[in-house]
């Protein structure tokens, strides 16, 4: 997300897009397969992955709420007048995705390290 964020040529972008999908492509995959492993109860499948699947979307619906003041904010530097959405303020955003990405892991695996449920 960083290198997406530092691209400035069209090829760049395609490149940092093209890792970042087959990155995402594979963690999904497996995330779904251990989300169907460790279900308590086969018999209510339908609802633990119901309730999986609402809080994996938890970070797609308030994303935009700390993101688009982010890209607002530095996309105004060194830009003539607004609503200007210049390369800081993507890389700003992009950042942001991934210290948010990295402090959530750390607190996930802490919490399964310690066996909290």
């Amino acid at each position: 997300m960083v290198g997406l964020g530092f691209a400035s040529r069209a090829s760049a972008i395609v490149f940092f897009g093209l890792v970042g999908g087959f990155g995402n492509g594979c963690y999904q995959a497996v995330d779904l397969a251990l989300a169907v492993d460790t279900l308590p109860d086969a018999a209510e499948a339908a609802r633990y992955l119901g309730v999986w699947g609402v809080g994996a979307f938890v970070g797609v619906c308030l994303g935009p709420l700390f993101g688009a003041p982010l890209l607002y904010a530095f996309g105004q530097v060194g830009a003539p007048e607004p609503p200007a959405n210049g390369q800081l303020g993507y890389l700003a955003l992009f950042t942001y995705g991934s210290l948010a990405i990295f402090a959530s892991a750390l607190v996930l695996v802490k919490k399964v390290r310690l066996g909290v449920s």
